[in-house]
């Protein structure tokens, strides 16, 4: 019966093309008066706090190609997230518009480490989630990565929760086979934004109703896993994204030599990629999505960025596409500075003003 779904969800899928249409980006909003209230009270714990592993019905199944079945979009949307609890390990800045904290969080039997920017203020504010791109293990710092675009968006009264995926320490290494246990990461943490608003600790000042997530490069992959799973996402900014598919990823990521995950999944029958592929349940996604890619991008095909907004212009979806001419993979010179508005005025109009009413995906 579940095979039965699946191939009927795909079908589903069949549309007309045509193409998309650039957004006008409009003036940087009025940072917001600064209030002082108090901060969480920082609480080191002695030892993280880990959920139990995940081990769904479908990988008892005894077909020998049936282990990629768990990481089907079907399966991920099936199982729960969010055991255990968002933890402060130690405070390590305090300035006049955010504190910045060093965090951890069990993400099934691993331990994720990262940091978290919290505006000044009563709130309730909205999160933005971070998804980091690849980077070298070797020397990979925690509380730099990103750190620009993380200060803007405190700066401007959003909570933003910046993880480090499984495989970047000091988070715990684990299996990632179509980037799903990254994604998988992302699924767990929010869900504890949404069970921990409200609460006493560093997401008390949160808005649940109010997530978005900010992705870059491997992190578009990512996201595009999860916008086709979670319903609880408002607003996608990608930048310079990978693809919604996961045999062009995987091909990209063997091609590097140093992804044997990526080499065994481009061994599966194309049949299997139907469950498996988010670009498969693109009618699923609710939340407002900009992609920005560079036209010179060497890293990551721009087609690939074109493609996904093609299809989810013919869909009805809102979605906005910015190409950006002669620009390379990280938008660099003045690129970036019309990127960093675009990025700002899109978190603004989708997450801080009044919610639209969703619309159900399949």
């Amino acid at each position: 019966m579940r095979a039965f779904l699946w191939v009927l969800e795909l079908c589903l899928l069949t549309a007309c093309l045509s193409p998309a249409v650039e957004a006008t980006s409009t003036p940087l909003p009025t940072r917001p008066p600064v209030t002082r209230t108090p901060r969480p009270t920082v609480t080191p714990y002695p030892t993280p706090t880990r959920a139990p592993t995940w081990t769904p019905e479908s990988t008892l199944s005894p077909t020998p190609e049936a282990w990629y079945l768990r990481y089907s979009v079907p399966s991920l949307r099936e199982r729960p997230y969010g055991t255990g609890q968002l933890e402060i390990v130690e405070q390590v800045e305090e300035n006049d518009s955010f504190s910045r904290y060093l965090i951890r969080y069990p993400s099934d039997n691993l331990t994720i480490y990262g940091y978290a920017n919290l505006p000044r203020g009563a709130g309730p504010f909205p999160v933005i989630i971070m998804l980091h791109g690849r980077a070298a293990l070797d020397g990979y710092e925690t509380l730099k990565e990103n750190d620009e675009y993380a200060r803007l968006y405190a700066s401007h009264g959003f909570i933003v929760l910046h993880p480090n995926l499984r495989n970047y320490p000091p988070s715990d290494p684990g299996e990632n086979y179509f980037l799903a246990g990254m994604a998988v990461d992302v699924l767990n943490l929010i869900a504890l934004v949404k069970t921990e608003s409200g609460q006493p600790g560093l997401l008390q000042a949160a808005a649940p109703a109010k997530i978005g997530l900010w992705a870059f490069s491997m992190g578009g992959a990512l996201a595009w896993r999860v916008l086709v799973i979670s319903p609880d996402i408002r607003a996608a900014f990608l930048y310079s994204p990978m693809s919604a598919n996961d045999s062009q990823n995987a091909a990209f990521l063997a091609a590097s030599g140093t992804d044997p995950e990526a080499e065994k999944v481009l061994t599966l029958p194309a049949y299997a990629f139907a469950s498996l592929s988010p670009d498969n349940f693109y009618p699923a996604i609710q939340a407002a999505v900009d992609i920005h890619h560079g036209t010179a991008d060497r890293a990551i095909p721009v087609d690939w960025s074109k493609k996904a907004c093609e299809e989810l212009t013919r869909l009805g979806k809102t979605v906005h596409c910015y190409y950006y001419e002669n620009s390379d993979h990280v938008f660099s010179g003045n690129a970036g500075l019309k990127l960093e508005q675009r990025m700002l005025n899109f978190f603004t109009t989708h997450l801080k003003n009044p919610a639209p009413s969703a619309t159900p995906g399949p």
